[in-house]
C-alpha cells in the first residue's frame, strides 16, 4: 500500500527516451576533448602571453571531458537497470 506521501504522484522513469539536457553535457564534453587534442598537445602554451596563454592553459583540462562521458554512461546504465528492475526481461533489456 502506498504511503500518504506517494498518493497522487506520477513518477517518470529515471531515463527517458530523449534527454536533451544530457545532449548539452555531451556537447560540452566533446568540446573539451577536441580543445585538448587540438591545442594543448600541439602548441606550447609558454610561447603565448595574456589571454592566449590563459586559453591554452584552459584547454589542458580537456581530459575531464572523457571523465564526463564515463559519468554520463554510468548514469544511463544505472537508470535503465533501476527502471526495469521488476520486469521479467530485466537482463535481456539491459
Amino acid at each position: 500500500m502506498p504511503s500518504s506521501s506517494d498518493r497522487g504522484i506520477v513518477r517518470e522513469p529515471l531515463v527517458r527516451g530523449r534527454m536533451p539536457e544530457l545532449d548539452s553535457l555531451r556537447g560540452f564534453a566533446i568540446l573539451l576533448v577536441l580543445f585538448l587534442h587540438g591545442f594543448a598537445y600541439i602548441v606550447d602554451p609558454a610561447s603565448f602571453t595574456g589571454l592566449q596563454r590563459d586559453f591554452m592553459a584552459a584547454t589542458s583540462y580537456g581530459w575531464t571531458g572523457v571523465n564526463l562521458f564515463f559519468v554520463l554512461s554510468g548514469f544511463l546504465i544505472t537508470g535503465i537497470l533501476l527502471d526495469s528492475k521488476g520486469r521479467p526481461d530485466y537482463y535481456r533489456r539491459f
